[in-house]
């Protein structure tokens, strides 16, 4: 697990939400627990309906008002009780402590607003230090550039811009007040893969430069081994595997059978007869989980055990793999 001798940034515990609707109840997310250190990057790997946004919007405190409801647990970001927060209190840190980049630049930015307009709104609504309007915009002019594009473009729209120089538009509104935590969700999905290389490359700059902690929800394990430092893999709402880079990315074949399910499902450029492995089956439905392990139906090594039987995490060391294998 992470270093127990330094105060967490963010700590998630027993962490359960559902979802409700006139049918059924959906458990997105099943008890979950993480850590993570100031200046730490967490991938969230996963399948689409495993919790990983979820999680996210937890954590902002974002989840449809009707709908969501955080049932079990605790987040507390720099000894903030997160779930005891006024809403008034809450919106002091989101935006300003805690902001997130979320999966669709193109939906995420107001089509009738400039881009300064948009990142200096964000400035004036977090602005403790009493900043003048003259300050403010030349922190408009100072974010752009770092995020690689030109002051002058602060007047555009964001029709005016392409899907990547709006991705570059959402992470500048995000990193507006400095945050101690960035929140990005699938950052890169909208963009072809030139443009994605140079976001995942920006933001690695960014981390360096700011010194911020990040959380990255994703599916590409490679955007997870260039750039985090930590990996929680989740599954039907519960993180089943959670470890270093070493551990996931090392010579150990210690791994949970669904995180060596997503290795193998890479495609392979070298072994034409082995170009694609795809795990069986389908995530189960969130209103009607399995008993056991709630991965065992599509397992290939699934024992009797996993499907009368909830596993345990067995750890070892830094590594945490929730599976009877290693029991």
């Amino acid at each position: 697990m992470a270093d127990m001798t330094e105060k967490p940034l963010l700590e998630i515990r027993g962490l359960e939400v559902i979802y409700t609707s006139r049918r059924a109840i959906v458990h997105a997310l099943n008890g979950i627990n993480l850590r993570l250190n100031r200046k730490e990057v967490l991938g969230l790997v996963g399948e689409t309906g495993a919790g990983k946004t979820t999680t996210a919007f937890s954590v902002l405190r974002l989840l449809p008002e009707r709908t969501g409801r955080i049932k079990a647990g605790e987040i507390v970001f720099d000894g903030l009780p997160l779930l005891k927060l006024s809403e008034a209190e809450m919106r002091a840190v989101r935006g300003a402590r805690i902001s997130m980049i979320f999966q669709d630049p193109m939906t995420s930015l107001n089509p009738v607003i400039t881009v300064g307009d948009q990142i200096l709104e964000a400035l004036q609504l977090h602005n403790v230090a009493g900043k003048s309007p003259a300050e403010l915009r030349e922190r408009v002019d100072e974010i752009l550039t770092l995020v690689g594009i030109n002051p002058e473009r602060k007047r555009n729209y964001p029709h005016e811009f392409s899907g990547g120089m709006k991705q570059r538009v959402v992470i500048a509104i995000a990193l507006a007040c400095q945050p101690e935590l960035l929140i990005a969700d699938e950052p890169t999905t909208a963009l072809d893969v030139t443009i994605q290389a140079q976001v995942i490359a920006m933001m690695e700059e960014l981390k360096q430069k700011l010194d911020m902690a990040m959380i990255i929800i994703t599916h590409d394990l490679g955007i997870v081994a260039k750039t985090c430092d930590k990996i929680a893999v989740l599954y039907a709402g519960e993180i089943v595997e959670y470890g270093t880079f070493a551990d996931f990315f090392g010579q150990s074949e210690r791994r949970h059978p669904y995180t060596q399910g997503l290795f193998e499902s890479i495609p392979s450029i070298y072994d034409e007869a082995e170009r694609l492995k795809p795990i069986e089956g389908l995530m189960p439905d969130p209103t009607d989980l399995p008993a056991g392990c709630k991965f065992h139906p599509r397992c290939p090594r699934v024992m009797d055990v996993c499907k009368a039987r909830c596993p345990d995490d067995c750890e070892s060391g830094t590594h945490i793999i929730k599976c009877h294998l290693f029991a």
